[in-house]
């Protein structure tokens, strides 16, 4: 059999105390464990991203803002911080455009802002492709070896 428990209110209290006690540490092992799978996640989407390390750097935070670029900026930190709204979802209307096209010429910070936008969303645990186009070419040309995969790989 087993002992009943006492009733007298120290001992519901303390009894009380050992569960939230417990649930909290549960709660904290269970987010623990999330937050480990996330950054193992994050980790394994950088290295699928073709992000080199200095565009790994590359943040809204590190971008230096000018009177000519700063709209640019303000646009694209909009876009990364909405871009679940532009994704398709069933069940609700086609969102239409949901791209981002930068232009403007040398040194004007859109490398910057294409890899703060990808950083962005990397850090919300979503897969990115990041590179310039060279990298690109350069990963479909090897497709065209007998080891290298195939274009739709890429």
């Amino acid at each position: 059999y087993g002992a009943e428990r006492c009733t007298c209110p120290e001992a519901v209290a303390a009894y009380e105390k050992e569960k939230a006690e417990r649930e909290a540490a549960e709660a904290a092992a269970a987010k623990a464990e999330e937050e480990k799978k996330m950054r193992e996640r994050i980790k394994r989407i950088v290295g699928e991203s073709g992000m080199g390390d200095r565009f790994l750097r590359r943040t809204f935070s590190t971008f230096q803002l000018t009177d000519d670029n700063k709209r640019a900026a303000a646009a694209a930190r909009r876009y990364a911080e909405g871009f679940d709204a532009m994704l398709p979802q069933s069940g609700r209307q086609e969102p239409g455009r949901n791209g981002l096209f930068i232009a403007g010429p040398p040194g004007t910070g859109k490398t910057h802002l294409a890899a703060a936008i990808a950083n962005h969303l990397i850090a919300q645990g979503k897969p990115v492709i990041c590179m310039t186009m060279i990298d690109l070419l350069e990963r479909i040309k090897r497709t065209y070896s007998a080891t290298g995969g195939s274009e739709s790989d890429v």
